[in-house]
């Protein structure tokens, strides 16, 4: 899907640390005829990819919808984690299917924040994250960024459905260390 295309542009993320960012160019969140779920998912990514959240769209005419996008704090608040071993910006852990796993660890050392992206145009589809792929052993409490919920404590992996073109965000803390799987 050509709309589609920007978003997950993936960049060189082991290129990139404290002082370098990904600039995977404007947010056209509100601009360019997205879906607000689609519009979820630019956000979504260019958080995780640590690139700069310039929004190319006009404040004062934009939806509730994009307003609500633009304005999560807890969404905002993993693009501007330095990360783990000042690395700033997250990575494809698992691609296939119509779908991919993105990863950042966090500077706190025991957290990841995880994006689970649908490609497919139009089926949802469940997409898991092992833990192993994510630097987690044994369990992690989980919390939905974008609704701003806690979940159930997951083990061993991450599973959520997610609409076509769609992101699902979590925070996954584990009480040991992350280790360096998705740096």
């Amino acid at each position: 899907n050509d709309k589609m295309a920007p978003v997950v542009n993936r960049g060189q993320a082991r290129n990139y640390g404290q002082g370098n960012f990904n600039d995977a160019d404007m947010l056209e969140v509100g601009n360019v005829g997205l879906s607000a779920t689609e519009q979820a998912s630019m956000m979504s990514l260019w958080s995780i990819a640590g690139s700069p959240l310039l929004a190319g769209t006009d404040i004062i005419h934009a939806s509730e919808a994009t307003l609500r996008i633009l304005a999560n704090k807890e969404v905002t608040a993993i693009n501007q984690d330095l990360g783990l071993h000042g690395r700033v910006q997250g990575i494809v852990v698992r691609s296939g299917n119509h779908s991919e796993v993105w990863c950042k660890q966090l500077a706190d050392g025991h957290s990841v924040a995880v994006v689970l992206l649908n490609l497919d145009d139009s089926a949802p589809r469940n997409v898991s994250a092992p833990f192993s792929g994510l630097g987690l052993g044994g369990a992690a409490t989980v919390r939905d960024l974008w609704s701003h919920q806690n979940l159930p404590i997951a083990t061993g992996s991450l599973t959520a459905s997610v609409d076509p073109h769609g992101t699902r965000m979590f925070k996954l803390t584990s009480s040991d260390a992350v280790d360096v799987a998705c740096l």
